[in-house]
């Protein structure tokens, strides 16, 4: 079987490199140095003899932690992570023998899968690991005919995978070795059900353009799965009163492709994308521009196919962005401002 295999930062390349802050460590401890030092001054002149200096230095480091800014490399390859930098010796805690343990704590919109929390979208999965210490996941099998990739920090105590294509489609295992700065490692197995649906985003709002309103405002949909969707009779709507606007019959989303709605005579959009005019405004009377509200995608039966809900309120010329297009709706870090807002 032919692979179409991604892993967003890591298979197709050899070394991922990230500058990290540390934090000040060992905060109780410093505190009693600066409260002996307050009591020395402030109380008594016993302790003018006491090398405070040499009191500081014996300041226990042993999680590697610094009070000052530290750039550490992390360089990941096949043969696992390697630190290197300034304080890179105070980074490993050389007593720890335990492999990570991984917490299983799921929230309103997940599910438990074995040691994971899960979130199905329509040919989706997106999965979420939590551990009691830092640490990176490897992957222990190239997962054929799928996207995967894996947002945030790569060393980090929760870790956001997102899995799609026809492998979430019709269902997988997936095998995860966690493992920390030590190289303790432990591994689960993740059995990942078919995640069906169609699998088409809303991906972009504009409802505060700089232009003309409401016919400047739009809605970018996108096709993030393979095969062609008919996208006639579809409706874009707001604030689930499905009482939205109608796409023309004939209406085509190819495979990996965009596509802007908006007003007939708007200039929104571009050379480079599709454009579906409607012959009215957006929505009731056009979007919001003093609060968030939820924009909805139903297909030509009614189903709804996709929406966008967040807590972030319209800026002028400020797009509202899926961060990805296969990221379920419900996951409550979805969407975020356009990059020049944020």
């Amino acid at each position: 079987m032919a692979k179409n295999f991604f892993f967003g930062r890591y298979r197709d390349m050899k070394t991922i490199k990230t500058t990290k802050k540390l934090a000040a460590g060992n905060i109780l401890k410093f505190r009693f140095v600066i409260y002996l030092i307050f009591a020395c001054i402030t109380l008594t002149t016993a302790c003018m003899n006491l090398d405070l200096k040499n009191e500081m230095e014996t300041i226990d480091t042993e999680t590697s932690l610094t009070s000052e800014e530290s750039s550490i490399s992390y360089e990941y390859s096949d043969t696992g992570l390697f630190v290197s930098g300034e304080n890179v010796d105070n980074f490993y805690d050389t007593a720890d023998t335990e492999p990570p343990d991984v917490i299983t704590a799921c929230g309103e919109n997940e599910e438990q899968n074995g040691s994971a929390c899960l979130i199905s979208g329509a040919e989706s999965n997106f999965i979420r690991v939590a551990t009691d210490e830092k640490s990176y996941i490897k992957y222990e099998s190239e997962v054929e005919n799928a996207n995967l990739v894996e947002l945030g920090e790569l060393y980090s105590l929760e870790h956001l995978i997102l899995l799609w294509g026809e492998a979430a489609a019709s269902g997988i295992t997936l095998p995860l070795k966690i493992e920390d700065i030590n190289t303790n490692n432990t591994t689960i197995d993740l059995s990942l059900p078919p995640s069906t649906g169609v699998p088409v985003s809303i991906t972009e709002v504009m409802a505060d353009p700089v232009g003309d309103e409401p016919l400047n405002e739009f809605v970018k949909i996108t096709n993030y799965g393979t095969a062609d969707v008919d996208l006639g009779g579809y409706m874009i709507d707001d604030n689930g009163d499905y009482n939205g606007d109608i796409l023309p019959e004939g209406t085509i989303l190819h495979g990996n492709e965009s596509a802007v709605i908006t007003q007939t005579g708007s200039e929104s959009g571009s050379d480079n994308i599709k454009i579906i005019y409607i012959p009215s405004s957006i929505g009731s009377n056009g979007l919001k521009n003093s609060e968030s509200e939820t924009i909805e995608l139903y297909d030509s039966e009614g189903f709804l196919i996709s929406y966008m809900h967040t807590t972030l309120n319209p800026k002028e010329g400020c797009a509202i962005k899926r961060i990805l297009p296969a990221i379920p709706s419900s996951y409550e870090g979805a969407f975020t401002y356009s990059e020049e807002c944020r």
